[in-house]
């Protein structure tokens, strides 16, 4: 949480999310946990509203 307060003081754009569950390091794998299917979304998003990946071709 310090991390992104920093970060968000200094201007840079930050979204932090807390899951009450889904572990740590799954990377990429889809489980039986949902957030392990949603997540990449949830990033793919934020990158694309940020700026840093464009517009995925079905948005398009």
């Amino acid at each position: 949480m310090a991390y992104a307060l920093t970060l968000n003081e200094a201007g840079v754009p930050v979204d932090m999310r807390l899951y009450a569950t889904g572990g740590h390091a799954f990377g990429m794998r889809p489980t039986a946990d949902p957030i392990t299917r949603e997540w990449p979304g949830e990033v793919r998003q934020w990158m694309e509203n940020i700026g840093v990946l464009g517009r995925s071709r079905s948005d398009n």
